[in-house]
């Protein structure tokens, strides 16, 4: 995991005297939205559902929330109608046999998180650090205001999570998944 300090020299020369509690605020909302918004933020797990399973909860990276699935699988079938609930999958009806899912999920850092994840940093870094000064050249009556800056790295970021997101529903993401009837569900 990244420390929000390791972000500094990336925004800081550009928002003199703006406290560092306030780019660690905007680094963690910026990286929650992202990932919400882009996908990209992924993560495997397995699901085992038994006779009489509708709702399951998902296990998760620690400091995480469920976006969404992007794949989901039984014997190498994709599935129809599983949702997403809080942290949970629901499935359009009561399983009627016991099986295994595969999940591919999207995931958000929590808004509590205190570190990002390596890969935001690695991968993500222009578009987190063109975020976070977007909303943070909008910070009323401060000396780093900067409303044009602000709309400059409004559309920067929003190219961003645009591509993000239309990459990810290229490569088959969604909110609902075909399920294999012959599961029994």
């Amino acid at each position: 995991m990244t420390t929000l300090a390791t972000y500094y020299p990336f925004i800081v020369p550009d928002l003199p005297k703006c406290p560092e509690i306030a780019i660690d605020i905007e680094l963690i909302r910026v990286a929650n939205e992202y990932c919400n918004d882009g996908w990209v933020y992924r993560h495997e797990a397995e699901v085992s559902i038994s006779v009489g399973d509708q709702e399951k909860e998902v296990s998760l990276p620690d400091g995480t929330k469920l976006v969404g699935i992007v794949t989901a699988e039984v014997n190498d079938s994709e599935f129809l109608d599983i949702s997403v609930t809080g942290d949970s999958i629901l499935l359009d009806n009561v399983a009627t046999l016991d099986f295994d899912i595969e999940l591919v999920l999207a995931v958000k850092p929590a808004l509590t998180a205190t570190t990002l994840p390596d890969f935001l940093l690695r991968d993500h870094l222009d578009a987190i650090v063109t975020g976070v000064k977007r909303r943070l050249f909008l910070s009323p009556g401060k000396s780093w205001t900067n409303a044009e800056l602000a709309m400059y790295y409004e559309k920067q970021y929003m190219d961003y999570v645009g591509s993000r997101a239309a990459e990810s529903f290229q490569n088959g993401t969604s909110t609902k998944k075909r399920i294999d009837r012959r599961m029994g569900i």
